[in-house]
This record gives C-alpha cells, sequence and structure tokens, in this order.
C-alpha cells in the first residue's frame, strides 16, 4: 500500500530537533548570571539561533569571565556545530578538549560531557561502533560520580548504536535503563526532555522487533511525557514519527491525522519548511489512500505556498512532484502532466538531476494510465533514459537508476504491443539492477520478464526465469521474493494448464506469504488456488469423490481470500466477489449466491470506475442467469457488459457478448459466455494480448492428415480432431497451436463440439470444451482420458451440494454428502489406483465386512494418512473407526547437549574458512561439518562445537575497527550462534568473485542448517499433533493442540516434553508440558495472557520459538508456524477480553486447527529417519514397549493420533531428576 514516493524526497526517519539536556550544569561558576547565560543559549538553541547561541556562550560577562568555564556550555557549544551538520569544526574542538582540556573539561564531569557529546557525533556519522566505546567510557564516569540523568544520556548513545548494528534487543534494554535512570531525577521537570526520549528510542527498539503494539504504547507515553513538559516540538516530532510509523503499518487515518498536527505545532513554533514537506507529503499520501483527493491537495498546497513566498525552490519543485499523483488520482491527466513540466523546470533549474528523473518517470506514468496511452509517453521514456545516463559516474545509485528508467521503458513498450523492444528493455534493466547490487530489483524485473514471455505464450522461458528467481531469493533468504516468484510461476502454470502445478506453487506461496505478513498477496496467492482449482475441475472428466476434493479445495480458497480483501479495500473485495461467484457456479444449489457474488462484483466495481472488473462482473452474471434458466435477465446482463465493452474500446469482448445474446435468441448453448479471463488486473485495465514474437522462423512443412480409421490409441484420437477442425476450416495446425490463433472463431467453436459429440459417441462434451483445453494436444489427451474412464463407469451423476469434511483425530475419515440419487441407480465399478469411489462404497458396505474395507482403505489411502485413513459412504453409513494399539510409554525423554562431544560419521563437507574470534582478529582455520556438529581446527589445537536443536545459522555483515575495510570489503561472513550456551562462531568466506563468495556461504550455512534439522528431529519420539482431549485424563479438556515440543532446560540439556496449549478461561490460557503423550505427569504450567512474549528464532531453517523467555524447538518449520498461530490466536482473544468458550466453541477452534493441519500435512513429516544425535542424559528416564526410535513404529502408526493411548499410569519422575524448569 506503502507509495513509492513516500519519505524517499527526504530525509527519513527524520532527525531530532536541536536543544539542550534541559539539565543546567554551574560547575566552576557560583554566580547566577552564568546560568542565565545557559538557560539563553539552550533557548536559542532550541529557537534554531544557532549563530545567537555560539555569540551567547562566547561573549564575556560582566566579571570578565565566559561561559564556557562551564561543561555543559562545551557540550552546548558542540550541539550546535552537530545540528548544523559542521561535524568537523565538533570533532576538532572535541578531540582538542580531551587531548588538551581546559579548566571546565580537566574535570571527570567535564571530560565525560565530552565524550558524551562526541559519542553522539560519531553516531551521527554512522561510526556506531566508536560512538559505543565513547558512551562506555563516559557511562563509567557519570556512575561513579551518581549522575543518574547523564547515565541515561549515555544509555540513549548505546541504543542509537545498537540499533545501527541492527542489534534492536539490546537497544531496547539500553532504552529501558535510560528511563530508569531519568526517573532517578528528584526534579520531573528538569527530567522531562530526557524521559520522553527515553521512550521514543524504546519505541523504536519495538518497532524495528515488529512488537508494533508495545511501540505504540510507549510513543504514545512519549507524547504524554512531551505534552507534561510542554515541549511543543519534541510533541511535533514524535507526532511526526507516529504518522509515518502508521502510514507503514497500513493506517492511513491515524497517519494523516498525526501528520496535520505536526504541521500546526511546527508551524507555530518555528521550524524550517522541509518539516512541513515532509509531513505534507505523508498527510497527502494517507488522504489518498482513504480516497480522499480532494482533502490530499490541502496540506500539499499550503506548504507550496509557503514555498513561493519564501522563495524556496527545492521545496516548490518537490510539492509539485507530489502533486502530480493527486492529479492522476483526480483524473485530471492534462493537468499532471503540466504540473510535472513545471516541475521539471525547476529541478533543472537548480541542477538536480535525480529529481529530474523523478519527474520524467511520473509524467511517464501518468501519460501511461489514461484511457489510451499518450503517444509522446515514448519521448519521455527516452528522456529519462538519456537524463539516468547522465547522472554523475560517482553517483553509486546512477545504475539503480538507470535500471528503473528501462524498466519503464519496458513497461511503455508493452503497453505498445512491442514485446520484443519490451524484453530487451527488461534485459538491460536487469543487468543495470546486478550492476548497481540491488538483487531484490533485479530478481522483481526477472519476474516481469518471465511474466512477459507468459503473455507472448513462451511459456518454457517464463518458467525457466521464474525458477532462476525463486532459486536466486531461497538462497538470499528473500522470502517475500521466492513467494512472488512461486505466485508467478503458479500464474504460467494455470495457462498452461498444468492445474496441479498451479495448486501447488499457489499453496507455497501463500504459505511464505503468511509468514512475511503480507496480506494482499495472501490474497492473489489464494485467488490462484481457487481458480486452478475451478479450472481442474472443468477440464479433467474425474471421477465424483475427486472432483468435490477439488471444487472444496477451490471454494475455500475463494472463501479464505473473501476474508482477507474485506479488510484490504475495495478493489480486492471486487475481485474476491467474482473468483467466488466463477467457483459457486459450478454447483446448482449455489448458483443463486454466485449470481449476488457476481451482482455485488459489479456494484463495486462500478463505483471504482474499473471498466474490465465491471463488464467481467456483468457477464458472470448473464451467464449464471443462463444456467438458472433465466434467458431474459442473462440477455440483459449481456447487452450491459456490451455496452461498457464499448466504452473501454473492447471490441473483442463486445462481439464476444453479441454472440452469446443472438445464440440465446437462436436458442443454442451459451458455450462463448464461458471466454472469460480467469482473473481480473486490479491496478489496471486489462492489457490487451500481445502478438507473438516476431522472429524469422524456416517455413512449416503443411501437416499431413492421415486417415483415422487406419490408426490406433491416442494417434487415431488425434487425426480425427484433426480432420474435425480442418472441416472447420482450421488447417494446418500443429500439436502445440493455440485453437484460436490457428483461426477457430467462437461460433465454430460451437460447432466443434457437436462434430466431437458425433466422432466420440458416449464421452459428455463440455460446451467451453475449446476454450478449456486449447491446443490440439491438450484436446486429445482429454478425450483419450475421457475413453479410458469411459470403460469403467456406468453411471456418472453430479453430486447437487459440496462434501463436509468431518476431521476427527481418530484413524476414520467421513464425507457427508447429499444426493439426489436413488441408491438403486448407483453401480459404480472402481479403478484400483482410486480410492474415493462413493457409489462403490455404498455396495461395499452391505456386501463386505466392515474390517475388509478399513484394511483396503488403509493401503489405498496414502495421500491422505496424514489426517487419517478414509471412510465414506452415503445415506445412514457410519463412519469406520479402527484404533491401532500403540507402544505403552512413561518418563520423559532427556538428552545431553555438552560441549567437546565426539563427532559421528564423516565429515558432509569440509575446507578453508575465515575465523572471525573479535572484530580485531581474522585467521584462516580449517572446518568440518559432521552429521552431529562442527570440527574447527587452528594452528595449535581442534575445537568441537555440537550442533543442538538450539543452535542458529544466519548471515551477516562484516564490520571492522582496525583494518582497513577495504581488504575485507568482499567477505561473505556467517555464523554459528550457540543460543543456549550465549556463544558464537563467525565465519568468512573469500571468494574470487562476489557471486562465488556468495554460492559458497550459501552451501555453507545451507549444509550446517540441515545438519540441525537433522539433529532437532532426531530428538523426538513418534508422535501425530493431537486436537482432541484425552477422556481418561480430565486436565486435557480444555486442549486445542498438542505435541512434543523439544524445551531447553539449561545450555546443557534438552529434553522432549509433551506440551498442551489449553483455551482462555477467566482471562488467560494454559500452556502445560508434559513429560509425556499420557499427560500423566505434568512438568510445569505456564500462564499465559495478552502480555505473554511469544517470538521465533532468527536463523536459517530453524524451528525454535520462545514462550515468556522459555526457549523450544518444534520438529518441522510447518509445526513451528502452527503453534506460533495457535498462542497469537489466543492472545488475540485475550487482549480482546473474549468471554470464556462453551463446548461448542471449543470444537469450532479445534476444527480451525484441524483445518489448518489438513492445509500443511504434507509438510509436517520428517524426511529423514535416525537414531538420537545427541547422548541421553542421566534425566532421561523414558520408557517404551519399543524403541521409539523404531523404523517399524513409524510405519506402523503412521496416519495415527496419540488422542488413543491406552491407559498407563506411568512411573514418576523423581523431583531430584526432573530437569530444572
Amino acid at each position: 500500500m506503502r507509495s513509492g514516493r513516500l519519505c524517499k524526497l527526504f530525509l527519513w526517519p527524520p532527525a531530532s530537533p536541536p536543544g539542550g539536556d534541559g539539565l543546567f550544569d554551574t560547575l566552576g561558576h557560583e554566580e547566577a548570571s552564568a546560568d542565565q547565560t545557559l538557560k539563553q543559549a539552550e533557548r536559542l538553541l532550541e529557537a534554531e539561533d544557532f549563530q545567537g547561541c555560539e555569540e551567547c556562550l562566547l561573549a564575556k560577562q560582566a566579571d570578565g569571565s565566559d561561559a564556557l568555564r562551564s561543561p555543559y556550555a562545551w557540550r552546548l557549544l558542540l550541539h550546535s556545530y552537530r545540528f548544523q551538520h559542521k561535524h568537523s569544526w565538533a570533532r576538532k574542538l572535541a578531540e582538542e578538549q580531551l587531548a588538551k582540556p581546559t579548566k571546565a573539561t580537566q574535570h571527570p564531569i567535564g571530560k565525560a560531557m565530552m565524550q558524551l557529546s562526541l559519542a553522539e557525533l560519531e553516531l551521527a556519522d554512522k561510526k556506531q561502533d566508536r560512538a559505543a566505546q565513547l558512551a562506555k567510557e563516559a557511562l563509567a564516569v557519570f556512575s561513579e560520580l551518581d549522575m543518574p540523568s547523564y547515565e541515561a544520556f549515555c544509555l540513549l548513545a548505546l541504543a542509537g548504536a545498537a540499533s545501527a548494528n541492527e542489534k534492536y534487543r539490546d537497544a531496547a534494554e539500553f532504552a529501558e535503563d535510560a528511563l530508569e535512570g531519568f526517573q532517578q531525577e528528584d526534579d520531573e521537570s528538569q527530567s522531562a526532555r530526557g524521559l520522553g526520549r527515553a521512550l521514543l528510542a524504546l519505541a523504536e527498539a519495538e518497532q524495528a522487533l515488529q512488537d508494533f503494539g508495545a511501540a505504540d504504547r510507549s510513543i504514545e507515553k512519549a507524547l504524554e511525557i512531551f505534552k507534561f513538559g510542554k515541549d511543543e516540538k519534541w510533541q511535533a516530532f514524535v507526532l511526526q514519527i507516529r504518522a509515518g510509523w502508521s502510514y507503514n503499518q497500513d493506517d492511513p487515518f491515524r497517519a494523516a491525522t498525526s501528520a496535520e498536527a505536526a504541521m500546526h505545532l511546527w508551524q507555530s513554533n518555528g521550524h524550517p519548511l522541509s518539516r512541513e514537506a515532509e509531513l505534507a507529503e505523508i498527510a497527502c499520501s494517507a488522504f489518498l489512500v482513504l480516497n480522499q483527493p480532494e482533502d490530499a491537495m490541502k496540506p500539499v498546497r499550503a506548504c507550496l505556498y509557503r514555498a513561493r513566498m519564501m522563495g524556496d525552490r527545492t521545496i516548490e519543485g518537490h510539492m509539485l512532484y507530489v502533486t502530480i499523483h493527486v492529479n492522476q488520482v483526480l483524473g485530471d491527466i492534462e493537468g499532471a502532466i503540466k504540473v510535472a513540466d513545471k516541475s521539471w523546470e525547476v529541478f533543472h533549474e537548480l541542477g538536480n538531476r535525480k529529481m529530474e528523473l523523478a519527474v520524467l518517470r511520473a509524467k511517464c506514468h501518468v501519460q501511461l494510465a489514461g484511457p489510451t496511452p499518450d503517444p509522446k509517453a515514448l519521448d519521455t521514456a527516452k528522456q529519462a533514459v538519456a537524463c539516468a545516463e547522465q547522472l554523475d559516474q560517482l553517483d553509486s545509485q546512477k545504475d539503480e537508476e538507470l535500471g528503473n528508467a528501462w524498466l519503464q521503458m519496458s513497461r511503455l513498450r508493452n503497453a505498445r504491443d512491442e514485446s520484443i523492444n519490451a524484453q530487451k528493455a527488461l534485459e538491460t534493466a536487469i543487468q543495470s539492477f546486478e550492476a548497481a547490487g540491488q538483487r531484490r530489483r533485479a530478481a522483481e524485473a526477472g519476474l516481469e520478464l518471465a511474466d512477459l514471455s507468459a503473455k507472448v505464450q513462451d511459456y518454457a522461458s517464463a518458467v525457466d526465469m521464474a525458477r532462476k528467481v525463486q532459486s536466486l531469493c531461497r538462497k538470499q533468504n528473500d522470502v517475500k521474493g521466492e513467494a512472488s516468484a512461486l505466485l508467478l510461476l503458479g500464474g504460467v502454470f494455470l495457462q498452461q494448464h498444468d492445474n496441479l502445478g498451479a495448486l501447488k506453487a499457489a499453496e507455497e506461496a501463500f504459505e511464505l506469504f503468511r509468514q512475511v505478513g503480507d496480506r494482499v498477496q495472501e490474497a492473489h496467492a489464494l485467488f490462484l488456488v481457487s481458480q486452478a482449482g475451478r479450472q481442474h475441475c472443468t477440464m479433467s472428466k474425474a471421477t465424483v469423490g475427486k472432483y468435490w476434493i477439488y471444487f472444496g479445495a477451490a471454494l475455500q480458497a475463494a472463501t479464505d481470500a473473501m476474508a482477507l480483501a474485506e479488510h484490504l479495500g475495495d478493489m480486492l473485495l471486487a475481485h474476491a466477489y467474482v473468483v467466488l461467484a466463477e467457483i459457486q457456479v459450478l454447483s446448482v444449489p449455489l448458483r443463486r449466491d454466485a449470481l449476488e457474488n457476481a451482482q455485488q462484483a459489479s456494484d463495486l466495481f462500478s463505483h471504482l470506475g474499473h471498466a474490465a472488473g465491471t463488464a467481467h462482473s456483468l457477464e458472470l452474471q448473464g451467464l449464471v442467469s443462463y444456467d438458472m434458466q433465466n434467458p431474459a435477465a442473462a440477455v440483459e446482463a449481456w447487452d450491459k457488459a456490451k455496452l461498457v465493452y464499448a466504452q473501454a474500446n473492447d471490441p473483442k469482448s463486445v462481439r464476444r457478448c453479441q454472440e452469446c445474446i443472438l445464440q440465446l435468441e437462436a436458442g443454442q448453448a451459451s458455450a462463448t459466455a464461458q471466454e472469460t479471463k480467469g482473473s481480473i488486473e486490479v491496478k489496471q485495465e486489462a492489457p490487451r494480448q500481445l502478438p507473438p514474437p516476431i522472429l524469422s522462423l524456416p517455413k512449416r512443412e503443411r501437416r499431413e492428415i492421415k486417415d483415422p480409421m487406419s490408426l490406433q490409441g491416442e494417434e487415431r484420437v488425434m487425426a480425427q480432431l484433426a480432420k474435425i477442425l480442418q472441416d472447420l476450416g482450421v488447417e494446418d495446425v500443429g500439436d502445440d497451436d493455440g485453437l484460436m490463433s490457428s483461426g477457430l472463431t467462437s461460433r465454430a467453436a460451437i460447432q466443434l463440439k457437436g462434430e466431437m459429440e458425433q466422432a466420440f459417441a458416449g464421452i459428455h462434451i463440455p460446451s467451453t470444451v475449446a476454450f478449456d483445453h486449447p491446443n490440439l494436444r491438450s484436446l486429445s489427451n482429454w478425450i483419450a482420458d475421457s475413453i479410458a474412464e469411459e470403460g469403467n463407469e456406468t453411471v456418472m451423476f453430479e453430486p447437487l451440494v459440496p462434501p463436509m469434511w468431518d476431521y476427527t483425530p481418530r484413524q476414520s475419515f467421513r464425507i457427508q454428502m447429499t444426493m439426489d440419487v436413488h441408491p438403486q441407480l448407483v453401480y459404480y465399478v472402481p479403478l484400483a489406483s482410486e480410492v474415493l469411489k462413493l457409489a462403490w462404497v455404498q455396495v461395499l458396505a452391505f456386501l463386505i465386512p466392515t474390517w475388509v474395507v478399513v484394511k483396503w482403505l488403509k493401503v489405498e489411502a496414502e495421500d491422505d494418512r496424514q489426517f487419517g485413513s478414509v471412510s465414506v459412504g452415503l445415506g445412514a453409513i457410519s463412519s469406520l473407526d479402527c484404533p491401532d494399539d500403540l507402544p505403552e510409554v512413561s518418563g520423559m525423554l532427556s538428552y545431553s547437549a555438552e560441549e567437546e562431544l565426539p563427532m559421528r560419521g564423516k565429515p558432509i563437507r569440509e575446507g578453508e574458512l575465515w575465523h572471525l574470534s573479535t572484530e580485531d582478529v581474522v585467521r584462516k582455520v580449517h572446518v568440518s561439518l559432521f552429521i552431529n556438529g562442527l570440527s574447527v581446527s587452528f594452528e595449535t589445537k581442534k575445537v568441537l562445537v555440537p550442533l543442538s536443536p538450539f543452535t542458529l545459522v544466519r548471515n551477516c555483515k562484516f564490520q571492522a575497527a582496525s583494518f582497513d575495510i577495504k581488504e575485507f570489503a568482499d567477505f561473505k561472513i556467517f555464523k554459528v550462534h550457540l543460543h543456549a550456551a550465549n556463544r558464537c562462531y563467525f565465519f568468512g568466506v573469500r571468494g574470487s568473485t562476489l557471486l562465488e563468495g556468495e554460492e559458497e556461504r550459501s552451501n555453507w550455512v545451507s549444509d550446517i542448517s540441515t545438519a540441525i534439522r537433522l539433529v532437532t528431529q532426531s530428538l523426538f519420539p513418534p508422535f501425530r499433533i493431537a486436537c482432541n482431549p484425552l477422556a481418561t485424563v480430565d486436565g486435557t479438556q480444555k486442549r486445542l493442540l498438542a505435541g512434543y515440543l523439544l524445551h531447553s532446560d539449561s545450555p546443557c540439556l534438552v529434553s522432549a516434553l509433551y506440551c498442551e496449549l489449553q483455551a482462555h478461561h477467566d482471562g488467560k490460557a494454559m500452556f502445560v508440558l508434559y513429560e509425556n503423550e499420557n499427560c500423566k505427569v505434568p512438568v510445569k504450567a505456564m500462564a499465559l495472557t495478552a502480555d505473554s512474549a511469544v517470538a521465533e528464532k532468527l536463523g536459517i531453517n530453524c524451528s525454535c520459538f520462545s514462550v515468556d523467555q522459555r526457549d523450544f524447538s518444534s520438529r518441522t518449520l510447518s509445526e513451528r508456524k502452527l503453534w506460533l498461530r495457535a498462542i497469537s490466536n489466543i492472545k488475540v482473544k485475550l487482549a480482546n477480553a473474549a468471554p470464556t468458550p462453551s463446548s461448542e466453541d471449543l470444537e469450532h477452534y479445534r476444527q480451525a486447527v484441524k483445518e489448518q493441519l489438513h492445509q500443511i500435512r504434507t509438510s509436517l513429516q520428517c524426511k529423514i529417519r535416525t537414531d538420537a544425535l545427541l547422548p541421553p542424559s542421566i534425566h532421561n528416564t523414558f520408557q517404551s514397549t519399543v524403541s521409539p526410535f523404531n523404523m517399524d513404529l513409524w510405519a506402523e502408526i503412521s496416519g495415527y493420533h496419540h488422542g488413543h493411548v491406552e491407559e498407563d499410569e506411568g512411573e514418576s519422575v523423581p523431583a531430584e531428576r526432573s530437569p530444572a524448569l
């Protein structure tokens, strides 16, 4: 949602307002005049009268002395230089005072103040390590002298240094300590500014940690403190920070109100115009998101007026630049172009090449956004490319800006149907982004190139490019980039009619988008899932059970997308209505709902002024009305769609609607009504179909059609189809050529249906066959599959309602389905490879004993073992329960993670790496990676680093204090963090090229993370995640989720505990840890509240997370997501004071968990089984009738949930042998 223009024209985050500390020190001056001089100097500093402040500090007093005899006066002088960006002057002055102290600075307080001021100066110059060192030295002095407020200022400097090093947890701790220091000040008015600054630093750290609720509370408290101290400048600064955060967190209303309040405060207190310009841009962007363009213009117009009155041409040009987008939203395209020309003239006069380029790109975007592309847009794009090439060669952003210019050129070429030129421009853009080191931008451009290749039907190139981008993003740990590549890959598969491939790619993309919290892209992934499921239902002649499985998946995905879209704007909501209607139209009982949803979509699209969406929705209404035997309503809807298509200048769609009306009036089938696109462009009008690329290809020989009667099998089917197409006027069509592009018209497509029904008697041919199977090979394969299935089926019927899965943790399956078919009319002979043959199961229910059916289902239902075997039936057939006996267990599994454990087996990987023991010591070592640890060989010794479930590995950056940074610029660093032992090992890779070094580091990180996963999974006993309570244990009646997790008992002890999350009750929920799945012996019960700290650990392929400072590790990444999602849902209910759930509510909650389990079932199983890779500890009391790592046991209980363990009292763990929890 965030505008690309926001916070890029000005400094963000904004610089803090100038001012002193609010604490007056009179060391060396007992006269009141000195104190008054310092107060006057601080007031001048806060008024940004820097010259007056310096004159006040340097002026002689009545007694012949000067104010610089006070340490605080020196600090104010350094403040003045720093706020004027005279950093070299300030640094030189501070270093001279430290080297040759005067009377004011020779005292420990004076020296400490110089060190603190110099630390703040180094922090402003992004030298955070030097700043941290100086702040620590000053902190030691102030602590010894018992000056809590200045101790707090030192802690704030340390917090800033930690944030600059991306150590946000440390920054939060420093800010909290600073807050305590300021609270120790006796005079609250003296420490108000310090308290507010500490709360603001804490909020910034919490924001970086994505704890948005805590950050919001902290910034509100900071605002209250500054209001109490009547410090309006800092109030304005806090409001400005909150406005930016609110906009980025999709809260445009709060962003707009905060920005307007901050603008009022800045204006009333005297401020540089740049402050108002920054806030005007935020307010303008927020109002545009709120669809209030008139209000968006008000702050921009006011700032523009003030800039012209003050003669500030830079601000004037920026405000004109912001106005371009506002005019475009208002629909004043001509006005937007005129404003762009004025803005360009201003920046050209100022010689600001970067802003010239930005204005040209904005102007080109406006020219493309009109009803028809402006012919002058190409000239503007060429001018933007030329401007980018003229940027200073020393400018590090030249390559990036050049890439952006070529990217816009490619989009323009694409809009002009110049596909070859568009591809060339995209390739140039990718090269520019790679030269600039912008891998993410290069990946995004690569996805656009893949999308363009798909549009010109070069599917092989599109798939290849999408997979390359996916692989690159995975190596870079770019989750969002990988998800975007998967989403595009699924779209290409959908166009190729590889529906199962599209489903798989879309589901993976959905999980990744959910991981990064991108809800808009989550909705798009769900749209793709639903479209792929719908297309699979309409294209394949599947059995009844399989048909409704895919129908149910598509319907559920569309429903989930609708729930997301309700919170993401009207455009996505309208799109969701269309997708849901397209699914519902496939089921007779749901067609009325489909018609209502299509009407809702057309209303929304019409309100938004989206012509393509409005026409598509009306066309869909006509289709549904026709299927509901209401031809008058169908004709009316198609007439309206035809008018909208005509207004949108889409003659092809107009002809399609006209053909539908003529065929309906002639009594023919409404086949062409379904020749609609599966998806709608949400951001802009649907692009025109691109022509095939113009290539110099050899002339193809004319296809020779053989006599079908002389052929057999698929060859005969293909020859028969070729002959039918030739009779319809489609000659010389290749096996993979598109039927429509080869000359098959919509009217001929209707005739094709009749010809095929005569040629292939007994096969049901749908009216949309030419659109569902767009080439000869696809059509032939579908006919061959239909003939093969027809030989096994006597009766084919369509269910009236979709199935409802009754998910239970027992080894049984049930599908409840209402069918308007008499039992005597149903007869079904199954194929051996198929599982769900509903009609045949009805016969089995009466003729074959239950245990035979159960045994067969256990063998056949391989795809469904993740949620149990299947029992299906019609009418009054009951579910089939078949519990297997599990081994009796007691006691608890515990493992030792002590250091110097022996390495097992042969090395998986070994080689030379650079070891970074400190920032000043870098040496080459030989590292061997084993299945359970690392062996690091130094010159004189060897160190063994065992891997435990709580070991984290991730990439990091090199930071050096004493080395020449250029010498190590090509180092690629990663760290192995022993979280439980609180120890890190840093290793570096150095390749002959940056790409080679990056690849080598990725390989090491990948292999180490794989070894950690293997160690983690080896420590779990066999189990299944459970949702239902144990009948024999009353304490489990509120269970929502239960399963084994590894718990870090101490740095050297890991236990596998059976954890149970219970529903909330009386304002809290319980997280109970048991010895094992029998739940007889609880080890620890943790109370969860709305404020409970829950976080995931950061690491490659890491499954660790923490709950209230206790560390856990799950068996797989999917299980961690499941646990965190369940706990988060509980916290949300607690935060909203939800009432205690009833028994019915608990069943709904469990059902939701089970649905999530079903969605991720394929990722819950471990890929490899091995014995435990950590030795058992002395606390290990686990007992079982078989080994917990027995391979046969895993095979025996596949698909079984542990809710059916037989009653076993077990053995209690002696208190002295229980791990310390």
